[in-house]
């Protein structure tokens, strides 16, 4: 129903710009209708037009900008959201776009200028919040993206996204119960979320709760088969716990999925030595120390299964 009442729109709006090639609002408003359609190629199209009659159309750049973020044209998006901005300084739309764009191209700086005016223009704006909350957290400024992830889930409690990412600045903080307080939160809200499901398992296995970790991380290889980190972990959990066995299964996957993850070797060489295999030991041990020879703990249990692989076939 929405989609034909935009056809319908763009029959009507069409249909005026013939009469009046010269009007600027009916172009606006065709960009507008094929942009609500997903078709930014054509919105680009009649954008452009509508601010070359009306060069003072903030909202026209606005809608021109984002259209060239949706096709992921960011340095495009900024140009034009700088325009509007420029002759609408309290369009906080325009604004939360423009920190986006920049937020995107990881200039976390600028974009979090922008989310700032964003916000101050437009309190309300729980979008703008969560994606300063995201940029203060990638400059690993945990305080600061929690303190505004904290307020884009107040704004928005339905909000995953910004609750997992709650709980992974909680985690960098090593405050663990804080973390797996919302990542439960989030993994409520969205039951696939298998990055917030490991992260969850992380900070169980970090508290040592060996059995609620491997809980979530088993969920989390379920939803994503391809996540070797997780898959790295599980296996760690497990070592933890002594079951080598399973230790050694969730360790193999993970190095198939990542054959350069020289830690996962490492503790696949270990937990072969555990089970007095040193051949296996020494295979994966001396792989895990070509990917990242300075690792001494590699280097010792390597040392070591050779010295045990000696004695067995000495004795």
């Amino acid at each position: 129903m929405i989609k034909k009442m935009y056809d319908d729109a763009i029959t009507f709006f069409q249909k005026a710009v013939q009469l009046d090639p010269k009007d600027s609002w009916a172009f606006g408003n065709l960009g507008y209708s094929f942009m609500q359609k997903e078709m930014y190629d054509d919105a680009i199209t009649f954008f452009q037009k509508a601010v070359q009659l009306d060069p003072r159309d903030s909202w026209a750049f606005g809608n021109l900008g984002y259209s060239f973020m949706k096709k992921k044209m960011y340095d495009d998006a900024i140009t034009f959201l700088q325009k509007a901005v420029q002759l609408d300084p309290k369009d906080s739309w325009a604004f939360g776009n423009l920190g986006y764009s920049f937020m995107i191209k990881k200039m976390y700086d600028d974009a979090i200028t922008f989310f700032q005016k964003a916000v101050q223009l437009d309190p309300k704006d729980s979008c703008a919040f969560r994606c300063m909350g995201y940029s203060f957290m990638k400059k690993e400024m945990y305080d600061d993206a929690i303190t505004f992830f904290q307020k884009a889930v107040q704004l928005d409690p339905r909000d995953s996204w910004a609750f997992g990412n709650l709980g992974y600045s909680f985690m960098k903080k090593k405050m663990y119960d804080d973390a797996i307080t919302f990542f439960q939160k989030a993994v409520q809200l969205d039951p696939k979320d298998s990055w917030a499901f490991g992260n969850l398992g992380y900070s169980f296995m970090k508290k040592k709760m060996y059995d609620d970790a491997i809980t979530f991380f088993q969920k989390a290889v379920q939803l994503d088969p391809k996540d070797s980190w997780a898959f790295g972990k599980l296996g760690y959990s497990f070592m933890q716990k002594q079951m080598y066995d399973d230790a050694i299964t969730f360790f193999q996957k993970a190095v198939q999925l990542d054959p350069k993850d020289s830690w996962a070797f490492g503790k696949l060489g270990y937990s072969f030595m555990q089970k007095e295999m040193y051949d296996d030991a020494i295979t994966f041990s001396q792989k895990a120390v070509q990917l990242d020879p300075d690792v001494k703990e590699n280097l010792l249990n390597l040392g070591i299964a050779f010295q045990k692989k000696g004695r067995y076939q000495h004795s």
